[in-house]
């Protein structure tokens, strides 16, 4: 228990909120150039760069799912629906997920890169490619708006087959539904006034999130493909520069996170250091576009979940 106190007093709070404030400050005055501009090369240029600074928006709200934005619990909420308002998804939504991430990782229901004597290649290709190419995150927006309308969607006949979405789903509990819903509302009401006021540029809108969406979605599983089937020791420790370490707020070091999920972004190249780096982060990269490989190897069963890490 000391322990874990004294790792809560190592969060850096006023960090994370310094730079959720630097990166909504960005986000402004892109658009406000834009405002003042027409689409050109200098505004293409402003807007694939934000692209890359929203995974560090995400970075934060990953950590706020873990509780490691602030120490202090309505603090740390109340950063991860900051930081979930640019994704844009609920906060709520995401800490469920994530932590059935956890549980599940490396297992049958997340396994994008293996064929096994029991799944269908084109399908496995298929759910590859959309992850690599950005499918990932327009099924993600999507999916918190049905949650939102439809909690009990998981159980639709037309996700029978999709095991894994059902999975990451089933824990949602009575309470969380209310927040999720709440959340949801505020941002598409937000984000319609800030369309129908004329202060968001629908086409550099397009290009952001496009741009967003192909790195987010690469970057969900980039720490994972090709691993051992083992659920917490089923990813990559990934060796970059130190300013792309910075951008993903040492998200690189994911197989540290997944031993110590409880410590903070920090904390992971200390003890990354112990252990080195697997792979560089670009040749993962490349190697991720060759496609899912066969396995042979059984997959591991799921840990319990753990709401709050």
């Amino acid at each position: 228990m000391k322990t874990f106190v004294k790792i809560r007093n190592l969060i850096p709070g006023r960090i994370n909120f310094v730079i959720q404030i630097l990166i909504y400050l960005s986000y402004v005055s892109v658009f406000v150039f834009l405002r003042s501009t027409s689409l050109n090369h200098q505004t293409i240029i402003c807007l694939v760069s934000l692209s890359f600074l929203l995974l560090t928006n995400y970075a934060l709200l990953h950590e706020a799912a873990h509780g490691n934005y602030h120490k202090n619990p309505k603090l740390n909420a109340f950063g991860g629906r900051l930081a979930g308002f640019l994704f844009p998804i609920s906060y709520t939504l995401v800490r469920v997920t994530h932590s059935k991430h956890h549980a599940c990782n490396r297992t049958i229901y997340e396994s994008f890169d293996l064929i096994t004597k029991n799944d269908n290649r084109m399908i496995k290709y298929l759910q590859w490619y959309s992850i690599l190419t950005g499918f990932f995150w327009p099924s993600a927006v999507l999916g918190n708006v049905l949650v939102a309308l439809f909690p009990n969607a998981r159980n639709w006949k037309v996700f029978k087959n999709r095991k894994s979405t059902m999975v990451m789903l089933e824990d949602l509990v009575p309470s969380d539904i209310p927040k999720i819903r709440w959340e949801t509302t505020t941002y598409i009401l937000i984000w319609s006034i800030l369309f129908y006021s004329g202060l968001i540029h629908p086409t550099g809108i397009v290009i952001l999130y496009f741009c967003f969406a192909i790195n987010w979605s690469t970057r969900q599983y980039i720490t994972h493909a090709y691993t051992q089937r083992k659920v917490v020791e089923g990813a990559f420790n990934l060796e970059t520069s130190r300013w792309h370490e910075l951008l993903l707020l040492n998200g690189n070091w994911d197989r540290e996170h997944h031993e110590h999920p409880e410590f903070p972004w920090t904390l992971l190249p200390r003890l990354g250091k112990k252990r080195k780096t697997d792979i560089s982060y670009l040749k993962q990269y490349w190697k991720m576009w060759l496609g899912p490989v066969h396995s042979k190897e059984p997959p591991p069963l799921p840990l319990p979940v753990e709401r709050q890490f």
